[in-house]
């Protein structure tokens, strides 16, 4: 059989010339976007307009009843006022499969989001009041959120423009072992209902993982910092964890950084002989043997008068 419309070998209208009759369209969509990529569709606003452009094509694709659609890819180049499409797609036409790409494009209306215009007017709905010695930077925080950071003594004050992302960073420290308290104020109504701005509080406790604490009788080395600690005794090597509220308050008695390399000379059945390479002193210690061996090397502390094997 051939096409009628173009003499091609086909069983009936061939492919090409049935779109030519019957195109896939795209309806006309309204999109508006800001310039942190920030989209206006359907009267919400969204994220990431470039994750999201092929799921808007493909429920305003307008496919002919007798193509059945099988798949679709969209290239989108954003062009100024207007988004072009690469748009292929694949399917059965006539029992046979087919590929084909038409090009079409999106009208753009270039509007400011909500957040940046809060962004934009110093707008804020939380206080977090951080007193970490940490920089700002090494907090992964989400500067899309961030209105204004005002540098203090001992730490510095983050402006939020979401009470969402500000209680969101509340659990996040909170999960760290960060000493958090909340409160809030009233500041005025809308629609009818109280508006409150909240300010919190998260401070970071003296020790860091790896410090070396004296705690109980006890010196133990924090593993992991958290609600629920998780610490090792230096003497005996246990491990346990400690609900980070008995911690609060304690200062390191040695630091990670302390740590001296050293070296096993001799392992007797009463103890065992450590080179501390730093000073090339030889210390003996009772009961440490620990499964060492000569040669080792190993990682010393020294608090005091105390020499401890980690």
């Amino acid at each position: 059989m051939l096409c009628p419309r173009c003499g091609r070998k086909s069983y009936g209208l061939c492919i090409d010339c049935f779109l030519e009759e019957n195109p896939v369209k795209l309806r006309d969509i309204k999109l508006s976007l800001c310039t942190c990529g920030n989209y206006l569709y359907r009267g919400r606003w969204s994220r990431k307009i470039t994750d999201s452009i092929e799921r808007i094509v493909e429920k305003n694709l307008i496919v002919p009843s007798e193509i059945r659609l099988k798949g679709m890819r969209v290239l989108p180049r954003f062009r100024g006022s207007r988004i072009d499409l690469e748009i292929w797609v694949s399917g059965l036409y006539g029992g046979r499969e087919f590929r084909k790409k038409f090009d079409t494009s999106i009208e753009i209306e270039r509007r400011e989001c909500p957040e940046c215009s809060k962004l934009s007017s110093d707008y804020y709905e939380a206080v977090i009041q951080f007193r970490t010695k940490k920089p700002v930077t090494d907090l992964d925080l989400n500067p899309r959120f961030i209105s204004k950071i005002k540098r203090v003594r001992g730490g510095f004050d983050l402006y939020v423009i979401s009470s969402g992302y500000a209680r969101q960073l509340r659990r996040r420290f909170d999960d760290l072992g960060f000493q958090i308290r909340e409160s809030s104020k009233l500041v005025g109504k809308k629609n009818g209902k109280n508006v409150y701005r909240i300010s919190i509080s998260i401070e970071e406790p003296d020790f860091e993982e790896g410090d070396f604490l004296r705690y109980g009788g006890d010196i133990i080395q924090v593993l992991r910092r958290g609600k629920r600690s998780i610490c090792r005794n230096i003497v005996n090597k246990k491990r346990k964890t400690i609900p980070i509220s008995n911690l609060r308050g304690y200062k390191p008695i040695a630091k990670r950084s302390d740590l001296r390399e050293g070296v096993v000379t001799m392992v007797s059945p009463g103890g065992v002989q450590v080179l501390d390479l730093k000073d090339n002193k030889t210390y003996e210690l009772k009961n440490e043997t620990l499964g060492l061996e000569p040669g080792q090397e190993i990682d010393i502390l020294k608090i005091g008068k105390g020499i401890y094997i980690l």
